[in-house]
C-alpha cells in the first residue's frame, strides 16, 4: 500500500476514537444523553406492584394498585413512569397479592420482565434500558382467584300466596353473581335473595350457588321443600242427600276436610283417603280438602261445588175453556222438559212431551182431563202431575143487558145481565176494554163524555160462552166548557144548566165550531125559554136542522137529536146563530160515534 494511504487511514482510525471518547464524555457529564427506562406496569386480577429498587423521575407513582379489580381475566394499566441513570436505567417491581377476600388471591408470575430475582420471598421483577438507550417495558404482574365462592346460608319458607310456592333466602361470602334452580326441573339462572320459586308437585331440591367476579363457579347448596297437592274425585248426584268424596295426595300425611265452609276437620292419613256426607239440604254445597306434609301445608285446597235438588217441581196451570175448544198454559220456569196427556172421549190419554201452551179442538161432549207433568235439571220428576178436569157442553148460553141507549146526560150508568142458562158467569168490556161485572149487573161511574159501549157474554158450567155478546150503546154530550170559545158567544155559569155553564149568543150569523170523526149522530143540549132565537146545525156545508130554543114559561133544558147521518160523518159540526138580537143557550153537544 503507498505510504500516503496508511497515513490517511491511521488519522480516520484517531479521529473515530476521539469522537467516541468526546460522547462518553459528554453521556457522563448530561442526564439527557443517560440511559432511560420507561415502565407501563399492569395487574392481571387483583394485586399491586411497588416499586422496590429504581430512582422514579417526575414523581412518578411508586405504586400500580388493582385490589378493586375481582376478575382475574381482566388486564388494567397504570399511568407510565420512567429511570433516567448516567449509563443504564434500572427498575425493580414486586408483586403483592390483595387481602380481601383472605386468601382468594395467590401471585402466579410476571410477564414482560427482563429478568427476574428472589428477594426473600418475592419474586422481583427488573426492567432496564440499554446502555445510553431510552427503552419502553410493559411488565405484567398476574394474580389468580383461585377460590370459588360458598353459600354460607339457604333457607325456604312457604308462601301462602298460591300452592306450592316457596320464598328462598340465602347468603353467599363473596360478592358476584348467584344462581339458582329446582333440580331435575330447571336449568340454573340468575337469582338474587330472597326469590320466589313455584314447585312442581312431590319432594324437590331448590339449589344455589355462587359465581365470583373471575367467574369461579361455586359448589351448590341444596334445601328440600315438598311440593303438596290433592287430587279430589268427588262422587255426588243433585237428587242424592248423600255426597263421597275421594282424594289423594303426593307427599301428603295428613288429609283436613271442610263442608259448606265450616272448620277444616282432620279426615284421614297417609296417601289418600274418603270422606262422606248425608242427609245434605237442598241448595249449594262446597266441599274442600287440603293435605300437609310435615310443616308444608297446601294452602289452597282443592275444591268442588254442587247443588242438591230432591224435590220435584210443581207446574201451575191455566185452563180456558170454551165449548168444545180448551186451551191450557203451563210455566217452564226451573224444568228442563214437560209432558202432557188429555184423557177423555176419544183421546189416547198418554204422556208425550209438550210446550206451553196445549189446544185442543172440536171436542166431543163428556168428562176430560189435562195433565201435566215437569222434570227439573235435576232429573226429579213431577208427582203427581198437575191437572184441570172438565166437561164439555156444546150448547153456549144466550146473554141479556139491559142499559142506557141514546144520549144520557150522566157520568154514571147501569147495566143489567141475564142469561138463558142459570148460573153462568159474565164476562163484560167498557169501551173494548174487560171491566168487572157480575150477574147482578154493574154500575158504572166517572163515565167521559163520548160515546160508549158496553158488552156482556155469558159463560155456562161447561166453559161455553155466548159467540154474540150483548151489547149496550149510549153517548154522554159534551159540555159547554169542552166547546171552547167563539166570537160573539159567552160562557156563563148556572147551577141548573148541564155540567153547570152554557154559552149564550144574541148576535146573529155568531158560530161555534167542533170537529168530530166517525159521527154517527148529533144532539144539541139546550135552554129553551120565551123570546129565545134558533140555530142551524151544519154537518160541513149541509144543513142537519134547524133548532127552536124558545118555549112558553121558565127557561128549562132539553136535549135535541137530529136526525143520524146516512155514513159516519168526519169534519166540522157548525151551530149557527139563526135569529137578530135574540138570546141563544147551548149548554152541550152530543157526538155518537157507534
Amino acid at each position: 500500500m503507498p505510504t500516503h494511504l496508511r497515513r490517511r487511514r491511521r488519522l480516520a482510525a484517531l479521529a473515530t476514537t476521539a469522537v467516541a471518547a468526546a460522547s462518553l464524555q459528554a453521556a457522563l457529564a448530561s442526564p439527557a444523553e443517560a440511559g432511560q427506562v420507561g415502565v407501563t406496569i399492569g395487574v392481571q386480577g387483583s394485586g399491586r406492584v411497588v416499586v422496590v429498587e429504581g430512582s422514579i423521575e417526575d414523581k412518578g407513582n411508586l405504586t400500580c394498585d388493582w385490589w378493586s379489580n375481582q376478575d382475574q381475566r381482566v388486564t388494567n394499566f397504570c399511568p407510565r413512569i420512567r429511570n433516567d441513570e448516567p449509563f443504564e436505567a434500572w427498575v425493580w417491581l414486586r408483586a403483592q397479592r390483595p387481602d380481601n377476600p383472605a386468601g382468594n388471591w395467590s401471585f402466579a408470575g410476571w410477564t414482560g420482565c427482563d429478568t427476574t430475582r428472589v428477594s426473600g420471598s418475592w419474586t422481583e421483577c427488573g426492567v432496564h434500558s440499554g446502555a445510553f438507550t431510552s427503552d419502553e417495558r410493559r411488565p405484567v404482574a398476574k394474580f389468580v382467584d383461585s377460590v370459588a365462592p360458598k353459600v354460607t346460608s339457604a333457607s325456604a319458607q312457604q308462601l301462602a300466596t298460591s300452592d306450592r310456592r316457596f320464598r328462598l333466602s340465602f347468603a353467599v361470602d363473596e360478592a358476584g353473581t348467584t344462581e339458582c334452580r329446582i333440580v331435575g326441573h330447571s336449568t340454573f339462572a340468575p337469582c338474587a335473595s330472597p326469590v320466589d320459586l313455584t314447585v312442581p308437585v312431590g319432594g324437590q331440591k331448590i339449589e344455589v350457588r355462587g359465581i365470583d367476579a373471575s367467574g369461579n363457579v361455586g359448589p351448590a347448596r341444596a334445601v328440600d321443600v315438598v311440593g303438596v297437592d290433592t287430587l279430589l274425585i268427588p262422587f255426588t248426584s243433585a237428587r242424592s242427600a248423600v255426597a263421597d268424596f275421594s282424594f289423594d295426595s303426593v307427599y301428603g300425611a295428613q288429609f283436613f276436610c271442610s263442608l259448606d265452609y265450616q272448620a277444616y276437620q282432620a279426615c284421614g292419613t297417609g296417601p289418600a283417603g274418603s270422606a262422606r256426607y248425608s242427609d245434605l239440604s237442598d241448595g249449594a254445597h262446597v266441599f274442600r280438602v287440603y293435605s300437609q306434609a310435615g310443616t308444608f301445608v297446601e294452602h289452597f285446597p282443592a275444591t268442588y261445588e254442587w247443588r242438591v235438588d230432591t224435590t220435584a217441581p210443581t207446574t201451575p196451570v191455566t185452563p180456558a175453556v170454551e165449548g168444545r175448544s180448551a186451551r191450557f198454559t203451563f210455566p217452564a220456569a226451573g224444568t228442563v222438559t214437560q209432558e202432557c196427556r188429555l184423557i177423555g172421549p176419544g183421546s189416547p190419554g198418554t204422556w208425550a212431551t209438550c210446550v206451553s201452551p196445549v189446544s185442543y179442538r172440536d171436542l166431543g161432549d163428556g168428562a176430560y182431563r189435562f195433565e201435566v207433568r215437569s222434570t227439573d235439571a235435576a232429573g226429579n220428576v213431577e208427582d203427581p202431575p198437575a191437572k184441570h178436569t172438565w166437561t164439555v157442553d156444546g150448547a153456549a148460553p144466550d146473554t141479556t143487558a139491559t142499559g142506557p141507549t141514546g144520549f144520557v146526560l150522566a157520568d154514571s150508568a147501569t147495566v143489567g145481565l141475564g142469561s138463558t142458562e142459570p148460573g153462568a158467569t159474565f164476562a163484560c168490556t167498557l169501551d173494548g176494554v174487560a171491566t168487572p161485572c157480575g150477574p147482578a149487573g154493574f154500575t158504572l161511574t166517572g163515565l167521559s163524555r163520548q160515546t160508549h159501549v158496553v158488552t156482556a157474554a155469558a159463560r155456562d158450567g161447561a166453559g161455553n160462552a155466548d159467540p154474540t155478546p150483548a151489547t149496550s150503546t149510549w153517548t154522554v154530550p159534551l159540555v159547554a166548557g169542552d166547546l171552547g170559545r167563539a166570537r160573539g158567544w159567552k160562557p156563563k155559569r148556572s147551577a141548573a144548566a148541564y155540567g153547570g155553564a152554557f154559552l149564550e149568543a144574541k148576535r146573529k150569523g155568531a158560530t161555534l165550531t167542533r170537529s168530530v170523526s166517525g159521527a154517527r149522530q148529533v144532539a144539541l143540549v139546550v135552554g129553551k125559554g120565551r123570546k129565545h132565537g134558533k140555530v142551524k146545525v151544519f154537518a160541513g156545508s149541509r144543513l142537519l136542522g134547524t133548532v127552536r130554543l124558545g118555549a112558553s114559561g121558565t127557561s128549562r133544558r132539553q136535549l135535541v137529536a137530529l136526525a143520524p147521518f146516512p155514513e159516519p160523518f168526519t169534519g166540522s159540526l157548525r151551530i149557527v146563530v139563526a135569529t137578530k138580537d135574540r138570546p141563544v143557550r147551548i149548554e152541550g153537544l152530543g157526538v155518537a160515534t157507534s
